[in-house]
């Protein structure tokens, strides 16, 4: 019986996940099929999935389809990864250390406010319109993001686990591997699931600023062109590797995680 309701409640739980999109695309090809939207507005969902068979065959501005997905997806972990490994344990020092928060707390405090995607034409003039300047770019994001997050997550660690470690012995470095690092690991976790949103939102931006390969930048060309069944594949391809990385890092979250609720 337990396991049949088990069943019966995730059964439902898809279900309602579903209805939403399939409300989406119900409308869509009332819309597209109906002739209520032109095509050159709206094409209908067989047309988008014809040119991307096409755009797969044939790729698009000279580079593969899947070299525009791999250039994207490549900028967007570069500069996640490096943000997460700088942001990081400046964060859980900014938040277990009071002095070192006073000395450097205030630099941090003013870039916080600036969007990374204001910088864009600073790191084109450095950089160019490579990889680096948006690999940087990212960077930036992705550090802001973290840093904040593991400050928050040490000033949320239980101050009764804080007294345990210490009528433990721990002190100093001690404490801060053995009870504060695991004790922020949610907060941290979850300012990394963020950042790697952000961090795949600032790559398209700044690609559909200044780049020659992506899917921002095959978003930006084919609006140019008014070429909209592209345009539709690009926006949507964004969307499912977006949600692809989004699953993933909250696969990896419930992985370390695994002991919460417990």
């Amino acid at each position: 019986m337990a396991a049949e309701r088990t069943r019966s409640a995730q059964m439902l739980r898809w279900l309602r996940r579903g209805s939403g999109l399939g409300g989406c695309l119900a409308l869509w090809c009332i819309l597209s099929y109906g002739g209520i939207v032109s095509p050159g507005f709206l094409p209908s969902p067989s047309g988008i999935v014809e040119r991307f068979i096409e755009l797969a065959e044939n790729g698009y501005a000279n580079s593969s389809l899947w070299q525009h997905i791999f250039d994207s997806v490549y900028r967007t972990l570069a500069g996640f990864v490096l943000g997460v490994a700088a942001g990081t344990p400046t964060g859980l020092l900014l938040g277990y250390c009071r002095r070192f928060d006073e000395s450097v707390g205030p630099i941090f405090s003013f870039l916080r406010p600036i969007p990374p995607i204001a910088y864009t034409p600073l790191f084109v003039l450095y950089l160019g319109i490579g990889d680096a300047s948006k690999i940087v770019l990212i960077f930036i994001g992705a550090f802001l993001y973290m840093l904040l997050s593991a400050q928050a997550g040490v000033r949320n660690v239980p101050e009764v686990l804080v007294r345990a470690g210490r009528n433990a012995g721990l002190g100093g470095a001690g404490l801060f591997v053995r009870v504060i690092v695991p004790g922020s690991l949610p907060g941290i976790m979850t300012g990394a699931r963020t950042a790697l949103s952000v961090s795949w939102a600032l790559v398209v931006a700044a690609e559909l600023i200044a780049a020659q390969a992506g899917l921002g930048y095959m978003v930006s060309s084919a609006g140019v062109f008014f070429d909209i069944r592209t345009l539709f594949v690009g926006i949507i391809l964004i969307g499912i590797v977006g949600l692809i990385l989004d699953r993933t890092i909250l696969m990896i979250e419930r992985k370390l995680l695994h002991w919460q609720g417990r």
